[in-house]
């Protein structure tokens, strides 16, 4: 498998299903100190990478300390997943292994829920593309048997995030590994009708329809995904999604990004 196609198989940062974050002001010195220990709102500044660091470090020894905690499961599966993509190439395995641990957790603990699958998915994807060709060929079932699990229990979890995921698997896997950009295309149609102004899914579905050669369609969706507002929880991820669409739409035009 060609390392482009491979590179396809990176995490879904964009599509974290932790619940949002309540903004908190600090008042006095007893709130700012207070601040500093409370991971969710550390997380939500994680564009320095050092408080998600600290994050997940917290929510690391919340989970040792109780480990049927499948809320702090679940933050720490994302946080380790938007840790590892920050990081160079050589540095990441390590944080998507801890975040696959941490959504099998949370998979045991709540088995009837969308949350511990999608994590699972996702950062064992970010792991296949971090891995040698042959680890990332090894963990390909492992990626999809997940995100359908996490649709199959429910395909509005996230405003559609599990099916934007498994759209995202089937246009970057080759046919003869089980891809299938005919499938992608209708779940990602699936995705943003959930949600009409996802970034994240109107940028894989514009990838989609151009890898199958609709490109109007593509640039329509890709348009859309520049234009989009950002989710005031997603900032960060909302950033690479809209550079990456502006990226492709330049290249469907002909002009050099």
């Amino acid at each position: 498998m060609p390392r482009t196609l491979l590179a396809l198989l990176t995490s879904l940062a964009s599509l974290a299903a932790a619940p949002p974050v309540t903004a908190t002001t600090a008042a006095g010195t007893g709130d700012r100190a207070a601040s500093q220990e409370d991971p969710d709102v550390l997380y939500r500044q994680r564009e320095t990478l050092d408080l998600a660091q600290r994050a997940a470090e917290i929510w690391e020894a919340r989970l040792a300390a109780n480990p049927r905690d499948f809320g702090t499961a679940c933050s720490l599966a994302r946080a380790r997943l938007y840790i590892g993509e920050s990081l160079a190439r050589s540095e990441r395995v390590p944080h998507f292994k801890s975040g696959m641990a941490a959504a099998r957790i949370a998979a045991a603990l709540e088995p009837q829920r969308p949350d511990g699958y999608f994590w699972l998915g996702v950062n064992t994807g970010a792991f296949a593309s971090a891995s040698s060709l042959f680890t990332a060929l090894r963990q390909l079932p492992a990626i999809r048997q997940a995100m359908q699990a996490s649709v199959a229990r429910d395909p509005a979890f996230a405003k559609g995030s599990g099916l934007c995921a498994l759209g995202k698997y089937y246009n970057a896997v080759p046919t003869l590994f089980g891809g299938d950009k005919e499938q992608s295309e209708a779940l990602l149609r699936r995705c943003v009708a959930y949600d009409p102004e996802s970034v994240v899914g109107h940028y894989y579905l514009g990838q989609t329809l151009a890898a199958r050669g609709k490109k109007d369609e593509a640039r329509a969706s890709l348009q859309v995904a520049i234009d989009a507002p950002f989710d005031p929880d997603y900032v960060p991820e909302g950033k690479v999604w809209k550079t990456r669409a502006r990226r492709l739409l330049a290249r469907l035009n002909g002009v050099t990004p």
